[in-house]
């Protein structure tokens, strides 16, 4: 079984947790710097690499009405490049 990193993308930083090999809970967090979004992708793909993860989640944030807004679309593109960087869907 693999572990599930789970993303939250922000601008200055995002932040990492990575599951234990059970998928249970949490066994490692750790916090990206954004700044440069392609060495943050390049930082997620290592982090991802040695701590054998199979699956990657990213937060959508969402309005208070439920509606997605400019976050949610930036967060959906950031997943996209992390897809694409880790061959991870």
């Amino acid at each position: 079984m693999n572990k599930i990193m789970a993303l939250d993308y922000g601008d200055a930083r995002t932040g990492v947790a990575i599951s234990d090999l059970l998928c249970t809970i949490v066994g490692s967090t750790t916090v990206v710097n954004s700044h440069n979004t392609d060495k943050a992708i390049a930082d997620i793909v290592r982090l991802a690499k040695e701590n054998m993860v199979g699956e990657i989640v990213v937060g959508l944030p969402r309005n208070m009405d439920g509606t997605e807004g400019v976050r949610a679309q930036l967060c959906r593109e950031f997943a996209d490049l992390i897809r694409t960087a880790t061959g991870i869907n």
